[in-house]
C-alpha cells in the first residue's frame, strides 16, 4: 500500500486508490515554468501524422506508479486501467477465516504479472517463485549426475516386519534394532498374510542379527524336515519330492485340522485284563525292530532330577523370590525298567538316522519312586500296560507296542473320568514292529501362516504371545493320528504344528544341570502352559533339546535328551505343570539353526510344541 494512505489511516487497498482518485482530482501537480496544458489536445501544434510524446519525467508521475516502482507514463496508466477494473467487481464477503485473519493489502500487480494476465496477487506470488526457483535450480544435466543424498533401496530388499513399517521403519538394519529394543507387549501383534510371501522351501530361520562372523547363507531352512532333506540319508525322502497339488488354506481349529479322519471312540485302557510282570523281571520283553541297532548304550546318572531344590511354594505365581542357587541334589539313576524300556540309548534307524531312545525316562519322570506305585502287565498282541497309581486316587495307563512305541496314555481322576492324552489306533497299522517314518508319505510341507505365526522367542514375548503361539492348530489337514513316537521320529510331522523357543537357557557345557536363576527364564512359558491346560487338561507339549555341532553326534544327541528332561521336570516340580501332560526327546545338532560345526549359542536351544491334534482326538 502507498506510503500516503498508510501515513492516512488507510487499512485497505479499496480505501487508498478511491483516497487517490479524490487526491488527483483536487490537487495538480506542479510543473515549474510550464504552461498549463490540462485543456489543450495532446496533438495541439504538431505536424500531422506525428504522435506526441507522452513520456513524462519520474518526478511527475502518480505517487502509486512511483510507489510500485514503474519508470513510464504508459506503465502508469496501464496500471490505473488494471485498478478501475478492478473497481467494478463488487468485494467479496468476507468469511469467518477472513474475518480472523484479515488478507494482507493488495499490492500494485508487477510488470511480468501484468504482462503474463495474472489477475491476483497470490497467482502473481506464484509466478514469481517460481521465476525464482528456476534461477537457483543446477542444470538438468548437473542435477542427474549430483550424488543422490538417500540410498535407493535394493529391489531384492526382504519384506519389513509389519510392526517396522507401521512405525515407517524403511530399513531392515533400522528393523532390527527397533524388534529387539522394543518393549514387551501384553498384547498379541497382529501378524497375518502368507509365510513372507516365498516357497515354504526357501523360508529361512529367524535370526534377526546374525552372529559375529556367520554370513546369511548359513542360516538354516525354516522348516526341521527341509534340514533333514540336507543332511544326507535321514530317512525323509518326501522333501525332495514336489508337492502334486496347491496346498489347502490352513485349518482354523484342531477339529478342522481332524475332519478327514474317521472318528473312533477312545478306548479304555485299563479295562482289559493283562498278565501281570514282576518288578523284578530283567529278561526285557521290549525288543527293537530288526533295521534298528544299538550305536551307543549309557548309563545316564542323575539326569531326571538332576536340578536344584529351592523351589518355594508360590514359585508359580511369583519366580523371582527364588534364592541363591543351591547345590544340586545327588538321585540315584533309574532302576532297570521291568519291561526293558530304555534311557539314553543311542540308536541307528535303518542305515542313516540317529536317534536317542528314552522311552523309560517318561515312567521314572512321571511316577515319585518314593510316593508313587507302578505296575506292569502283558496283553495281547505283545503289547504292555503301565499303570502309575498316585496317593490321590489318580491313575496313569500307558500302554507300549512291542517295540517300546507309546500306543495310548490316559489319565483317570479319582471319580473314574478318563482323560485321553494319547490314542493310536495300532489295529490296521501295517507298520507295527518296525520304525518307519510316516512323514515319507505326506508332500513336502507348504506353510500357508506367517513365519511370525509359525515360530516364536519366548525370550521377546509375554506369556499371552506364547500362549497364542501354542494354541495354534496344525498347519494343515491331518490324515490320521499318530502315537508320541511316531511323532517324536519324524520330522515332517513335528512341523505340523508351530513351535515356541527357548534360547536363553544357560546350560554348563557338557552339562543338562540347570541352576535355580533360570527357573524365571521358563516362567512365562509355564503360565502359558497352565493356561490351556486349564482349558483343555488332555493337552500334550513335546519339549525338544537341541545342541551345537561340537561333539560327537552320539554324545549331542544324549546331551541335548538329558536337557529337554531337566527343563520338562522343572516345570513339574517348580511350575505343577503335570509330568504326564509333557514328552522329551533330545535331537542333538541335527536341526541347526546356523550351518556351523564351530561352537554356536543360537543352536543351542530347547523348543516346545502342543502336540495334542497329532495324537489325541479333538473334543
Amino acid at each position: 500500500m502507498a506510503k500516503d494512505c498508510l501515513a492516512a489511516g488507510i487499512a485497505t487497498q479499496e480505501a487508498c486508490d478511491t483516497f487517490h482518485a479524490s487526491h488527483m482530482t483536487s490537487v495538480k501537480p506542479v510543473v515549474p515554468e510550464q504552461p498549463n496544458t490540462s485543456k489543450q489536445s495532446p496533438s495541439h501544434g504538431m505536424p500531422s501524422g506525428v504522435k506526441p510524446d507522452t513520456t513524462k519525467p519520474a518526478s511527475l508521475l502518480s505517487r502509486d506508479c512511483l510507489d510500485a516502482g514503474l519508470k513510464t507514463q504508459a506503465d502508469c496508466d496501464a496500471l490505473h486501467a488494471a485498478e478501475k477494473r478492478r473497481e467494478k467487481v463488487p468485494p467479496a464477503i468476507p468469511g469467518p477465516a477472513s474475518i480472523a485473519k484479515p488478507e494482507a493489502p493488495a499490492r500494485a500487480l508487477a510488470k511480468d504479472c501484468i504482462a503474463a494476465g495474472l489477475k491476483s496477487q497470490a497467482d502473481c506470488d506464484a509466478l514469481l517463485m517460481m521465476e525464482k526457483a528456476k534461477r537457483k535450480a543446477p542444470s538438468a544435466a548437473s542435477a542427474s549426475t549430483a550424488p543422490s543424498s538417500q540410498p535407493t533401496p535394493s529391489a531384492k530388499a526382504p519384506p519389513l516386519a509389519p510392526d517396522c513399517i507401521a512405525a515407517g521403519i524403511k530399513t531392515e538394519a533400522d528393523c532390527t534394532a527397533y524388534e529387539l529394543a522394543k518393549p514387551k507387549s501384553s498384547t498379541p501383534p497382529d501378524r497375518t498374510g502368507p509365510a513372507a510371501g516365498l516357497p515354504t522351501t526357501q523360508l529361512k530361520e529367524v535370526v534377526p542379527v546374525l552372529p559375529k562372523g556367520v554370513t546369511p547363507a548359513q542360516v538354516a531352512p525354516l522348516l526341521d524336515s527341509a534340514k533333514q532333506g540336507k543332511l544326507g540319508p535321514a530317512g525323509g525322502q518326501a522333501a525332495a519330492r514336489a508337492p502334486a497339488t496347491p496346498p489347502p488354506p490352513p485349518p482354523p481349529s484342531d477339529r478342522s485340522a481332524q475332519a478327514a479322519i474317521h472318528p473312533i471312540a477312545p478306548s479304555s485302557v485299563g479295562k482289559q485284563a493283562g498278565t501281570p510282570i514282576a518288578t523284578t523281571n530283567k529278561a526285557g520283553l521290549v525288543k527293537l525292530p530288526a533295521d534298528v541297532t544299538i550305536v551307543k548304550q549309557t548309563i545316564i546318572n542323575n539326569v531326571t532330577n538332576n536340578i536344584t531344590k529351592n523351589v518355594t511354594n508360590n514359585v508359580t505365581n511369583n519366580v523371582t523370590n527364588t534364592t541363591a542357587p543351591q547345590p544340586i541334589v545327588q538321585q540315584p539313576s533309574p532302576p532297570p525298567n521291568p519291561i526293558g524300556l530304555s534311557i539314553g540309548v543311542v540308536l541307528q534307524i535303518g542305515n542313516g538316522q540317529l536317534f536317542v531312545d528314552s522311552s523309560g525316562r517318561d515312567q521314572f519322570r512321571i511316577a515319585d519312586r518314593d510316593r508313587d506305585r507302578t505296575t506292569y502287565e502283558q496283553l495281547p498282541m505283545q503289547r504292555y500296560r503301565e499303570t502309575i497309581y498316585r496317593p490321590d486316587g489318580v491313575r496313569i495307563v500307558t500302554i507300549y507296542d512291542r517295540d517300546g512305541d507309546i500306543l495310548r496314555r490316559s489319565r483317570f481322576e479319582p471319580d473314574g473320568q478318563q482323560i485321553v492324552l494319547a490314542d493310536y489306533d495300532y489295529h490296521d497299522d501295517p507298520d507295527l514292529g518296525r520304525w518307519r517314518d510316516p512323514g515319507d508319505d505326506l508332500p513336502p510341507l507348504q506353510l500357508q501362516i506367517s513365519v511370525a505365526d509359525y515360530v516364536l522367542d519366548a525370550d521377546q514375548a509375554d506369556e499371552a504371545q506364547i500362549q497364542l503361539c501354542l494354541s495354534r492348530p496344525p498347519v494343515e489337514p491331518l490324515r490320521r493320528l499318530y502315537s508320541i513316537s511316531e511323532v517324536e521320529r519324524s520330522a515332517r510331522l513335528r512341523d505340523i504344528m508351530p513351535r515356541v523357543e527357548l534360547g536363553d537357557l544357560t546350560f554348563d557345557t557338557g552339562s543338562s544341570a540347570l541352576g535355580s536363576d533360570q527357573i524365571a527364564e521358563l516362567s512365562s512359558v509355564a503360565k502359558a502352559m497352565l493356561a490351556l491346560l486349564q482349558k483343555n487338561p488332555a493337552e500334550t507339549f513335546l519339549i525338544e533339546g537341541h545342541t551345537d555341532a561340537v561333539g560327537s553326534d552320539a554324545s549331542n544327541l544324549v546331551l541335548s535328551d538329558d536337557r529337554a528332561a531337566s527343563v520338562a521336570q522343572i516345570l513339574t516340580q517348580a511350575y505343577h505343570i503335570p509330568p504326564e501332560n509333557l514328552a522329551t526327546q533330545g535331537y542333538g545338532d541335527h536341526f541347526l539353526k546356523i550351518q556351523t560345526d564351530g561352537p554356536e549359542r543360537l543352536n543351542r536351544r530347547v523348543v516346545i510344541r502342543r502336540i495334542t491334534p497329532l495324537i489325541t482326538p479333538a473334543g
